[in-house]
């Protein structure tokens, strides 16, 4: 969960440093932290316990 904070708050402030309004600013970085969410679960779902 961390790591997805963590993506989603350098992409928005990437983004804004870039120009980007607030709003895609936001959608950007918010769906780069589902998805860092996304490929966390998948990874664990595949390497847990058997």
């Amino acid at each position: 969960m961390t790591c997805a904070g963590l993506v989603a708050t350098v992409l928005t402030a990437l983004m804004l440093a870039d120009g980007s309004s607030w709003p895609q600013a936001l959608i950007v970085g918010l769906g780069a932290g589902g998805a860092a969410i996304l490929g966390a679960l998948t990874l664990v779902g595949r390497n847990g316990p058997q």
